[in-house]
């Protein structure tokens, strides 16, 4: 089966989940990724092969341009958009009879998943918090997250929208399945991360 994968996540645990899922799995469909660029390496090298795409928009401004950051948002949020549709369309175009997408940086819940594409399983690692929790912030300020309200407003309804539309919603724990049922109203299936069971062995000795 023809399958596509999409990851367009930061550094860190959910990236190298990301990454060892699509090497596990490389063997047991045809796959083909399409990756943004800006999002972190999967690893281990699956050998899968890759669409790459530009995505300038993404990258951090640096300067003076740092004070225009709120209103570029607008902008940088749009592109993203714009790129998953398009992405949604190269997949089916090239085939793909199933879509495994990870959460994205711009946007939580990637709207590749809102677009006309192959029926999609969204792996969500975590709802974008500093939309459905108090007190936090995405700019880092109060007062700058004023000025872009709107755009606040638009990327919950996107997000909300993202979510909903995958055929399979999957997580990474029943912790965050029951957020998710909190935040986006539907059940998730817990895919817990694997373990590498060459590095990681059971010990010997009993543990208290």
């Amino acid at each position: 089966m023809q399958t596509a994968f999409y990851s367009f996540l930061p550094t860190g645990g959910a990236v190298r989940v990301a990454g060892h899922q699509l090497y596990h799995l490389r063997d047991r469909f045809s796959w083909r990724a399409y990756l943004p660029e800006g999002g972190a390496t999967l690893l281990p090298e699956s050998g899968v092969p890759v669409t790459s795409y530009s995505f300038k928009a993404g990258q951090p401004l640096r300067g003076a341009a740092r004070v225009a950051a709120p209103l570029m948002l607008w902008k940088k949020a749009f592109a993203y958009r714009n790129l998953c549709r398009k992405i949604g369309s190269d997949a089916s175009q090239d085939g793909a009879e199933a879509l495994l997408a990870h959460s994205s940086l711009i946007i939580a819940s990637p709207p590749l998943l809102c677009f006309p594409g192959p029926p999609s399983v969204y792996y969500c690692h975590e709802y974008p918090r500093y939309i459905y929790e108090k007190g936090l912030h995405k700019t880092g300020s109060a007062v700058t997250d004023l000025l872009i309200a709107p755009l606040l407003a638009w990327e919950k309804r996107v997000d909300r929208l993202a979510a909903r539309a995958a055929a399979i919603l999957a997580t990474n724990s029943r912790y965050m399945a029951d957020k998710l049922m909190q935040v986006y109203q539907r059940k998730a299936v817990v895919v817990p991360p694997g373990v590498d069971t060459d590095i990681f062995t059971p010990g010997r000795e009993a543990r208290g």
